[in-house]
Protein backbone atom coordinates (compact mmCIF):
# COMPACT_ATOMS: atom_id res chain seq x y z
CA UNK A 1 0.00 0.00 0.00
CA UNK A 2 1.40 3.42 -0.87
CA UNK A 3 1.97 6.14 1.71
CA UNK A 4 -0.82 8.45 0.44
CA UNK A 5 -3.38 5.64 0.69
CA UNK A 6 -2.26 4.95 4.27
CA UNK A 7 -2.60 8.63 5.22
CA UNK A 8 -6.04 8.97 3.63
CA UNK A 9 -7.16 5.77 5.36
CA UNK A 10 -6.30 7.23 8.78
CA UNK A 11 -7.47 10.83 8.29
CA UNK A 12 -11.12 11.71 8.78
CA UNK A 13 -12.29 14.98 7.26
CA UNK A 14 -15.34 16.70 8.63
CA UNK A 15 -17.15 19.68 7.19
CA UNK A 16 -19.61 22.33 8.23
CA UNK A 17 -21.72 24.61 6.06
CA UNK A 18 -21.39 28.11 7.51
CA UNK A 19 -22.96 30.57 5.06
CA UNK A 20 -25.17 30.70 1.97
CA UNK A 21 -24.82 34.07 0.27
CA UNK A 22 -26.88 35.87 -2.37
CA UNK A 23 -24.76 38.72 -3.68
CA UNK A 24 -25.87 41.59 -5.90
CA UNK A 25 -23.34 43.94 -7.47
CA UNK A 26 -21.54 45.73 -5.89
CA UNK A 27 -20.55 43.44 -3.02
CA UNK A 28 -17.45 42.70 -0.94
CA UNK A 29 -16.91 40.00 1.74
CA UNK A 30 -13.97 39.92 4.16
CA UNK A 31 -12.95 36.68 5.86
CA UNK A 32 -10.39 36.70 8.70
CA UNK A 33 -7.80 34.04 9.41
CA UNK A 34 -9.36 30.86 10.81
CA UNK A 35 -7.72 27.82 12.47
CA UNK A 36 -9.19 25.42 9.89
CA UNK A 37 -9.52 25.00 6.13
CA UNK A 38 -12.30 26.98 4.45
CA UNK A 39 -14.20 26.13 1.29
CA UNK A 40 -16.20 28.32 -1.08
CA UNK A 41 -18.45 27.10 -3.88
CA UNK A 42 -19.62 29.74 -6.35
CA UNK A 43 -22.89 28.31 -7.65
CA UNK A 44 -23.90 31.28 -9.78
CA UNK A 45 -22.25 34.37 -11.24
CA UNK A 46 -18.63 35.41 -10.87
CA UNK A 47 -16.31 36.70 -8.15
CA UNK A 48 -12.77 37.83 -7.50
CA UNK A 49 -10.87 36.14 -4.66
CA UNK A 50 -7.88 38.05 -3.28
CA UNK A 51 -5.16 37.52 -0.70
CA UNK A 52 -3.70 40.89 0.26
CA UNK A 53 -3.08 43.26 -2.62
CA UNK A 54 -0.94 40.96 -4.75
CA UNK A 55 -2.71 37.72 -5.58
CA UNK A 56 -6.15 37.60 -7.21
CA UNK A 57 -8.10 34.66 -8.64
CA UNK A 58 -11.12 35.07 -10.92
CA UNK A 59 -13.93 32.61 -10.22
CA UNK A 60 -16.89 31.57 -12.36
CA UNK A 61 -20.07 29.63 -11.57
CA UNK A 62 -19.26 26.08 -10.53
CA UNK A 63 -15.76 26.83 -9.24
CA UNK A 64 -14.79 25.40 -5.84
CA UNK A 65 -11.95 26.86 -3.74
CA UNK A 66 -10.31 25.47 -0.60
CA UNK A 67 -8.22 27.79 1.58
CA UNK A 68 -6.24 24.96 3.19
CA UNK A 69 -4.65 26.96 6.03
CA UNK A 70 -7.52 29.35 6.77
CA UNK A 71 -5.57 32.42 5.58
CA UNK A 72 -7.45 35.76 5.53
CA UNK A 73 -9.00 36.60 2.16
CA UNK A 74 -11.70 38.64 0.45
CA UNK A 75 -14.32 37.99 -2.24
CA UNK A 76 -15.86 40.80 -4.25
CA UNK A 77 -17.51 42.06 -7.37
CA UNK A 78 -16.16 45.55 -6.58
CA UNK A 79 -13.16 45.82 -4.25
CA UNK A 80 -14.17 49.41 -3.37
CA UNK A 81 -17.66 48.46 -2.14
CA UNK A 82 -18.28 48.62 1.60
CA UNK A 83 -17.12 45.22 2.94
CA UNK A 84 -19.26 42.86 4.96
CA UNK A 85 -17.03 41.39 7.67
CA UNK A 86 -17.99 37.75 8.19
CA UNK A 87 -17.33 38.03 11.93
CA UNK A 88 -20.02 40.74 12.16
CA UNK A 89 -22.80 38.39 10.99
CA UNK A 90 -25.14 37.46 13.84
CA UNK A 91 -24.92 33.66 14.09
CA UNK A 92 -27.20 33.37 17.15
CA UNK A 93 -30.21 32.17 15.17
CA UNK A 94 -30.12 28.47 14.26
CA UNK A 95 -32.31 29.38 11.26
CA UNK A 96 -29.89 31.90 9.78
CA UNK A 97 -30.75 30.98 6.19
CA UNK A 98 -29.57 32.97 3.22
CA UNK A 99 -27.46 36.09 3.76
CA UNK A 100 -28.07 38.83 1.21
CA UNK A 101 -25.36 41.42 0.62
CA UNK A 102 -24.82 44.20 -1.89
CA UNK A 103 -27.53 45.53 -4.16
CA UNK A 104 -29.99 43.29 -5.93
CA UNK A 105 -28.59 44.23 -9.33
CA UNK A 106 -26.72 42.23 -11.95
CA UNK A 107 -24.33 40.61 -12.00
CA UNK A 108 -25.88 38.44 -9.31
CA UNK A 109 -23.82 35.71 -7.58
CA UNK A 110 -24.56 32.96 -5.07
CA UNK A 111 -21.93 31.29 -2.92
CA UNK A 112 -21.85 28.57 -0.26
CA UNK A 113 -19.05 28.71 2.32
CA UNK A 114 -17.95 26.36 5.07
CA UNK A 115 -15.00 24.69 6.73
CA UNK A 116 -13.09 21.43 6.77
CA UNK A 117 -11.62 19.93 9.91
CA UNK A 118 -9.39 16.91 10.42
CA UNK A 119 -10.83 14.73 13.18
CA UNK A 120 -7.95 12.25 13.40
CA UNK A 121 -4.76 14.17 12.66
CA UNK A 122 -1.49 12.32 12.51
CA UNK A 123 1.80 14.17 13.08
CA UNK A 124 0.29 17.58 12.37
CA UNK A 125 -2.45 18.62 10.03
CA UNK A 126 -2.51 16.78 6.70
CA UNK A 127 -4.03 19.91 5.11
CA UNK A 128 -0.70 21.68 5.70
CA UNK A 129 0.82 19.35 3.10
CA UNK A 130 -1.38 20.92 0.41
CA UNK A 131 -0.85 24.27 -1.34
CA UNK A 132 -2.40 27.25 0.54
CA UNK A 133 -5.18 27.52 -2.08
CA UNK A 134 -6.77 24.79 -4.20
CA UNK A 135 -9.01 25.84 -7.08
CA UNK A 136 -11.24 23.27 -8.74
CA UNK A 137 -12.60 24.69 -11.98
CA UNK A 138 -16.01 23.77 -13.36
CA UNK A 139 -14.77 24.79 -16.80
CA UNK A 140 -11.65 22.98 -18.08
CA UNK A 141 -8.86 25.05 -19.53
CA UNK A 142 -8.35 27.58 -16.74
CA UNK A 143 -6.46 26.88 -13.54
CA UNK A 144 -5.00 28.74 -10.60
CA UNK A 145 -3.00 27.61 -7.61
CA UNK A 146 -1.13 29.47 -4.92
Amino acid sequence: MDVLAQILDRVRLGGTLLFHFELGHPWHLELPARPYALFHYLSQGSASLAFGQDHEIQMLAGDFVVITRGDPHVFYSDRHAKPLHIMDIDRSSPLLGIIRHGNRTDPFSTMICGNFTVSRPMLGNVLELLPPVLVLRAHPGSSDSC
